[in-house]
């Protein structure tokens, strides 16, 4: 199978959804499928730049578009040079399949070509948007182009067929984790050689890591406020709190000020190490250090640094929003609490920092269920059976049409 994959964030160094489209494709290749990224060379940087030219790179077995541009209208140039791959590769639509990821994809690649569509909604600005009724007439729009629609949340999956794409082409599918990347710690000691200074904890200072970017959905605002409830009532608490995914443009926005100036005020009293941003090839060494990985998302569509930690064998709290119920069981493998609940945050937390057997015996729970139902090569052979069925709709609708 033929396998085009179209997004316009990358490179997969960035994390979040970067990361999962490169490492779904990477499983897809080895799985022995012809798997070819379009993207541009380096649009969602935060320096706003990219390369002027085009390149093609090749690693894992994916072959690499990159399309360079340049200046204001960046995003057509990427998008008339995606058009013109399609025109010189005329690809037949009985083994080729498209999938695009980005909200906005669906209607400009659905112009480009008339191949099967598979659209993977894990956005979270979907979710805005979709919380907006005037919006939904121009987000049905977006995604009727497509045969097939994947979503790692059921409330995504949900939202996207309220919006009247068919229910019998719409599947869940979680996101995927690299279990033999992401491994637990040895016992010992507990050490982050990330950034400039190594941090090194003894083996009984209880790590918390909240690897969220500062933004609003992301709820750091809640647990800051948790942790000021955990340090009035237990203020000897041995524990150390690692925040990390703060990039340097969150930090220039008002709610990004606000958080970091509060998290400032609650140092020396509570152990507070800020990372800053971390590229995803060194969060395996973060999350090996880390006790307890801390999701305080107000608004979520998934999460793959909870999905991370799970596989290094983490226990987890997070907020019963999103998709994060779904990788989350509570009592099992973590502890859920309501969104926007400091008191219950809070309390979630101390259950695990004060008690090792429960965080190891939700920490193994955790990476088991890694192994067994979110490894990139289930979740690729996942996507494989969807392609089929795609390309199959799409023959069957092209049959109706010429008859």
């Amino acid at each position: 199978m033929n396998v085009v994959t179209v997004t316009y964030n990358m490179p997969p160094r960035l994390g979040g959804m970067a990361a999962h489209v490169w490492e779904l494709n990477k499983a897809l290749a080895g799985l022995g499928h012809k798997v070819r990224v379009l993207t541009a060379s380096d649009l969602y940087s935060a320096k706003r730049t990219v390369w002027k030219s085009d390149r093609v790179v090749e690693n894992d077995g994916v072959q690499v578009f990159q399309f360079g541009a340049w200046g204001v209208f960046r995003h057509a140039q990427v998008q008339r040079k995606i058009a013109q791959w399609f025109r010189r590769n005329a690809l037949s639509g009985k083994d080729t399949i498209v999938h695009v990821h980005d909200l906005g994809a669906p209607s400009r690649v659905g112009k480009m070509t008339q191949l099967p569509m598979v659209w993977t909604n894990h956005s979270s600005p979907f979710l805005v948007a979709f919380a907006d009724v005037s919006s939904h007439s121009a987000l049905a729009r977006e995604i009727m182009p497509c045969t097939w629609v994947t979503a790692p949340s059921v409330e995504l999956l949900e939202k996207t067929v309220a919006l009247g794409f068919p229910r019998e082409r719409a599947t869940y599918i979680p996101n995927g984790v690299d279990v033999a990347r992401f491994l637990p710690r040895a016992e010992g000691e507990k050490a982050i050689r990330i950034g400039v200074q190594p941090l090194c904890f003894a083996e009984d200072t209880v790590v918390v890591t909240c690897a969220r970017r500062f933004v609003w959905k992301n709820g750091l605002h809640v647990l800051v406020d948790a942790l000021t409830y955990i340090h009035g009532k237990w203020p000897r608490l041995n524990a150390v709190f690692l925040f990390a995914g703060n990039t340097e443009l969150d930090t220039k926005r008002e709610y990004g000020r606000e958080i970091l100036g509060r998290l400032e005020g609650l140092r020396p009293k509570v152990r507070i190490h800020l990372l800053g941003e971390i590229p995803n090839d060194r969060m395996q060494e973060l999350w090996a250090a880390t006790d307890i990985c801390v999701l305080p998302s107000l608004l979520e569509a998934t999460s793959i640094s909870g999905l991370e930690a799970m596989s290094c064998g983490v226990a987890v709290v997070g907020t019963n929003v999103g998709g994060i119920p779904e990788i989350l069981r509570h009592e099992e493998t973590g502890l859920l609490c309501p969104p926007n609940d400091a008191v219950s945050l809070a309390e979630q937390l101390m259950r695990l920092i004060s008690n090792q057997a429960l965080r190891k015996l939700f920490g193994a729970k955790a990476r088991q269920r890694a192994v067994s139902e979110f490894a990139w090569r289930t979740i690729a052979e996942r996507f494989v059976t969807v392609y089929s069925k795609s390309i199959a709709v799409a023959d069957g609708l092209s049959r109706l049409e010429r008859g």
